[in-house]
């Protein structure tokens, strides 16, 4: 299972498409209605999660995660000044199952003014509920970079990925060894 996370502009849905078709596994993305690029997350998105998370194995390892709910919820609803989706004990319930599951983690995450670009001069959809100034992008990035400090303490297979800095052969490398060491 690789799970690919980071603000808004950082490469996620690029980098997992190119996983996806170089090593032949299944780009998931929750559906649009449960997820919209537009307008964020929609009640059943926690429960979509579960499902993935209760497939049989061969079936999550196939898998290429273009943003994961419960690493996405708590940065994502605080910046929108929204409330939560999921009280906090579903939360802990869904970051423990992930963490049980030992994900390849991948934070996509480059320089605020690339992330910027991508998200608003590309002409991209942003969610409507953060103001999308240059302080919400430093703020979601520095607690994608808190948590991608968390997840990195906890599991021997998270990277941080920048697509103006790295190259295609470290996502290589590093899917060879989670491999590795999940079969």
């Amino acid at each position: 299972m690789i799970i690919l996370e980071g603000p808004d502009g950082g490469g996620k849905t690029t980098l997992a498409h190119k996983i996806a078709e170089e090593f032949g596994m299944e780009y998931r993305r929750p559906p649009e209605e449960l997820l919209s690029s537009l307008t964020g997350p929609s009640p059943g998105l926690h429960e979509w999660w579960r499902e993935q998370m209760r497939r049989p194995t061969h079936e999550r390892m196939e898998g290429v995660y273009d943003r994961c709910f419960w690493i996405s919820e708590p940065i994502y609803a605080a910046m929108s000044k929204r409330v939560p989706l999921i009280n906090h004990d579903l939360l802990w319930r869904g970051i423990s199952d992930l963490w049980a599951e030992g994900p390849l983690m991948i934070f996509c995450m480059t320089d605020e003014a690339g992330m910027l670009e991508n998200t608003y001069v590309a002409g991209r959809p942003r969610l409507a509920s953060i103001a999308g100034d240059a302080i919400d992008m430093r703020c979601i990035t520095f607690l994608y970079w808190a948590c991608y400090g968390t997840w990195l303490q906890a599991l021997n297979h998270v990277i941080q990925w920048d697509y103006n800095r790295d190259h295609w052969s470290y996502i290589v490398t590093s899917l060879e060894r989670y491999q590795k060491v999940t079969v």
